[in-house]
């Protein structure tokens, strides 16, 4: 917490923002992947994303193996050139990256609650990521991919149902149908749909 137009922190005027999303924490490589922790703040505080430092338990700073950085947890071109490195979007909390790289890394992500401007609280979430090399033989050697998802709206300049974002207006109602598909098999034979 920190001092709002000088308000004490101490009692607690203000509520610090909390992460609604459980992390994800083991990743199969090969495949672009998306993730939000969907910080939320009660006080509805301006929100801001961007990646933390790591600690240890004595609150000292961890030090990243080389071709990593605070910026850069992740692995990225320098350790593959097909890897696509993160990114965290600072208004949304959104993570993107695709690895080829398996491994095991820590991922810290820190969020900023802003109330008029001036910084009122600070979250940090520290998650231990596995970027599993052999997921299609992690059941048994049956292969597992990720399921097709069906974009749910129509592209205003095509016409096609190929889009995954809509502009909606504060209280309209929104509605759509999501469809996916899954067509790789149980461990007893039986097809996933």
């Amino acid at each position: 917490m920190y001092p709002y137009n000088g308000v004490s922190t101490l009692p607690c005027f203000d509520n610090s923002p909390f992460f609604a999303e459980k992390p994800s924490t083991i990743i199969c490589t090969g495949y672009p992947f998306k993730y939000n922790p969907n910080a939320v703040d009660v006080e509805l505080d301006s929100l801001v994303y961007s990646w933390g430092q790591p600690l240890d338990d004595g609150g000292n700073v961890i030090a990243f193996a080389p071709g990593y950085n605070v910026n850069s947890q992740l692995p990225s071109a320098t350790q593959n050139p097909a890897n696509v490195g993160a990114t965290i979007n600072s208004q949304t909390g959104e993570i993107s990256y695709t690895s080829f790289t398996g491994g095991y890394f820590v991922t810290v992500v820190k969020v900023t609650a802003y109330k008029c401007n001036v910084k009122v609280a600070e979250i940090f979430r520290e998650i231990n990521v596995v970027m599993n090399n052999n997921c299609p033989a992690i059941l048994g050697g049956v292969q597992n991919l990720p399921p097709t998802v069906n974009a749910p709206f129509y592209d205003p300049v095509t016409g096609l149902q190929t889009s995954y974002l809509d502009t909606v207006y504060a209280g309209d109602t929104v509605r759509f149908v999501l469809t996916t598909q899954d067509f790789d098999f149980f461990t007893n034979g039986g097809l996933k749909l």
